[in-house]
C-alpha cells in the first residue's frame, strides 16, 4: 500500500509539472496572420530545425539544399529532430522539441534523484522529502527550464551528463563512455565532460579502485565516439569542426576573449548563484568526499570554457546550465544528514539557494507569460509573407538565421556567418558595437561584410541593411522596395525590402498584399 501511494505521489508531481511547463510553452504562442498557431523557440533552435527539416526531406543535413556547411553544433539533437519532422508539420516541430526538452529536465530530475540515493545511503538520509527535492532542482533552476521549453540540446546536455555521472557511481563504466559518447555527439564541449569523469575515474585507477582493463575499454569507447563523429564531419562537411566554432574563435585571440568579455560574461553568472557557491565551498570544507568533488566538477570545468570562448550570445548561461543541478546536489547535501548543531545553518543555505534562485527566475517567468519576443512573432509573420510573394528560385538573406529561413525553403544568406564560411573566416570587427550580457564584442555577431552579403550577393529579399558599423542602406534604397506590412518588423520598421524589379518576385502578389502603397 505504501508503494502504490508513494508511486501515486509521483505521477501527480510529474503531471503538475508537466502541466505547468505546457502553460508556459503555451503562453509564448500566438495566432499568426493565417489563423494558425505557432509555438515560438530560440532563434537558434530553428537553425537546427531547418538542418533537421531538410535532412528529413531528402535535401540532406544542410542549411541549404546543396551547401554542406555544418551551422549547427548539436548533430544528435538534429537527428533527433529529424525524425520528429518525417510525420510533424513543420509548424508543429517547435513543439514536439519543446515536449521533447520538458522529459529531458524530467529525466534529469530522475537521475539526480538516483544521486541522491548514493550521496545519502551510507548515512541512513533516505527520507523521501530529500529525494524529492533532489528531483526537482532541474525544475526548480530557471535557466534548465527556459531551455527545456526553447527548443535547444541545453536539457538534453544535462540528461546525458548526468546519466553518465549516475552510472560511473554504479561502476557501469562501458555505459558511461557510451552516454558520455552521445553527449559529446549533443554539443562537442560535453567533450569537457568525459575528460572529467574519465580522468577521474583515472586518478581511481591510480589508487586501485578501478580495475585498469575497464578503464582502458571505457576511455578507448569514448575515444571512438569522438573519432567516428570527427571523420564524418570531414567527409561530409569537409571540415574538423563546425562552421560555429571557426565563426566564434578564428581571429579572436584568447588573450582578446578574455580581455573584453570573460569577467563581464563571468561575473554575472557568479553574482547570480553567489549562494549557491557559497553553500558548495562549506559542504566541501565541513565534509569533503569524492562524489561531491564528481558532481561539482562540470560546472566547474565549464564556467572556465565558458570563458576561455569569451562568453555566449545567447542568455540563461546555455554552457553552464545543464551542470549546475549536480554542484547544487553536492552543495546541498549536508541538509539531511549533517548533525543536529549545525543542521539549522545547512537548511539556512538552502533556503538562501531557493531564495536567490526564485529571485532571479522572476524576470524570465514575467518575460515568458508575456508572449512571444517581438522578433520571434516577426520573423514567423514575415515568412509567411514571403512564402506568398516569392518564387521558388528566391534568395533571402538574414540576421536571424532560424526564424524566417525555417519557415521557408529559400536559400537563405546568413549575415553574420553561422552557415557562411567567408564570413565565419573574417577578422572580427572589436571595434563593433555589439555588446550585451556583460560582454563588449559578443562571439558570433562581431563578423560581418554587408557588401558581400548585399551587394554581391544580391539576395531577393533582406531583413534588415544595417548591422553595428555595416550600413548598405544608400544602396538599398535605390535597388530595394519597401513593401508595407501590417505589424513592425525586427529591423525596418513596417516594411520588408524585396529587391526592385527581380524575376524572383510576383509582383502582382506584392500589389495583392500590400496594405499601402509607398513606393
Amino acid at each position: 500500500m505504501k508503494k502504490i501511494w508513494q508511486r501515486t505521489n509521483w505521477i501527480l508531481l510529474v503531471t503538475v509539472l508537466v502541466l505547468g511547463l505546457s502553460y508556459l510553452i503555451g503562453k509564448d504562442s500566438f495566432l499568426a496572420s493565417n489563423g494558425l498557431r505557432y509555438f515560438t523557440v530560440d532563434d537558434d533552435s530553428l537553425i537546427s530545425m531547418r538542418y533537421a527539416w531538410n535532412l528529413a526531406h531528402g535535401h540532406g543535413l544542410v542549411w541549404n539544399a546543396g551547401e554542406h556547411v555544418e551551422g549547427i553544433t548539436n548533430p544528435l539533437w538534429t537527428f533527433y529532430a529529424a525524425f520528429w519532422a518525417l510525420f510533424t508539420p513543420r509548424r508543429l516541430l517547435p513543439l514536439a522539441m519543446q515536449f521533447s526538452g520538458i522529459a529531458c529536465l524530467l529525466f534529469q530530475g530522475w537521475a539526480l534523484r538516483r544521486i541522491a540515493l548514493h550521496l545519502w545511503r551510507e548515512r541512513l538520509a533516505l527520507s523521501p522529502l530529500w529525494t524529492t527535492l533532489a528531483f526537482l532542482l532541474p525544475v526548480s533552476y530557471y535557466p534548465l527550464v527556459y531551455w527545456s521549453i526553447n527548443g535547444l540540446e541545453v536539457c538534453a546536455v544535462g540528461a546525458t551528463v548526468t546519466l553518465a555521472v549516475l552510472f560511473y557511481i554504479e561502476r557501469r563504466y562501458m555505459a558511461t563512455a557510451l552516454v558520455l559518447g552521445a553527449a559529446f555527439w549533443l554539443r562537442p564541449d560535453a567533450l569537457l565532460m568525459g575528460a572529467w569523469v574519465f580522468g577521474f575515474a583515472f586518478l581511481e585507477a591510480c589508487a586501485g579502485r578501478i580495475a585498469w582493463r575497464k578503464w582502458l575499454e571505457s576511455t578507448a569507447m569514448l575515444a571512438l565516439c569522438v573519432v567516428v563523429l570527427f571523420v564524418l564531419r570531414r567527409i561530409y562537411f569537409h571540415a574538423w569542426l563546425p562552421n560555429t566554432y571557426v565563426l566564434k574563435l578564428e581571429h579572436f585571440h584568447l588573450m582578446d576573449r578574455l580581455r573584453l568579455n570573460a569577467w563581464g560574461y563571468l561575473r554575472l553568472f557568479l553574482l547570480e548563484n553567489l549562494a549557491l557557491l557559497a553553500l558548495a565551498a562549506a559542504s566541501f570544507l565541513a565534509r569533503p568526499s569524492r562524489l561531491k568533488f564528481m558532481l561539482a566538477g562540470p560546472a566547474v570545468f565549464m564556467t572556465l570554457y565558458a570563458a576561455s570562448t569569451g562568453g555566449d550570445a545567447l542568455p540563461h548561461w546555455r554552457f553552464m546550465a545543464p551542470f549546475v543541478p549536480l554542484l547544487a546536489l553536492a552543495a546541498c547535501s549536508e541538509l539531511p544528514a549533517g548533525g543536529a548543531r549545525f543542521r539549522p545553518l545547512w537548511v539556512a543555505g538552502g533556503l538562501l539557494v531557493a531564495a536567490s534562485w526564485t529571485w532571479a527566475a522572476i524576470p524570465c517567468y514575467r518575460e515568458r507569460v508575456s508572449g512571444p519576443a517581438h522578433h520571434e512573432r516577426a520573423n514567423i509573420e514575415v515568412a509567411l509573407i514571403l512564402n506568398q510573394v516569392l518564387k521558388p528560385d528566391a534568395t533571402i538573406g538574414v540576421l536571424h538565421a532560424g526564424g524566417t529561413p525555417y519557415y521557408t525553403d529559400f536559400r537563405a544568406i546568413d549575415f553574420l556567418g553561422k552557415c557562411d564560411p567567408y564570413i565565419a573566416r573574417l577578422k572580427p570587427d572589436l571595434a563593433m558595437p555589439i555588446h550585451w550580457g556583460g560582454m563588449n564584442s559578443v562571439p558570433g555577431h562581431n563578423k560581418c561584410d554587408l557588401g558581400y552579403s548585399i551587394l554581391y550577393l544580391k539576395p531577393t529579399y533582406i531583413e534588415a541593411y544595417a548591422w553595428a558599423n555595416e550600413n548598405a542602406g544608400k544602396v538599398t534604397k535605390q535597388d530595394y522596395y519597401y513593401m508595407p506590412v501590417s505589424f513592425t518588423t525586427a529591423f525596418t520598421d513596417v516594411y520588408i525590402l524585396l529587391r526592385r524589379d527581380s524575376p524572383q518576385v510576383d509582383w502582382a502578389a506584392v500589389r495583392r498584399l500590400s496594405v499601402a502603397d509607398t513606393n
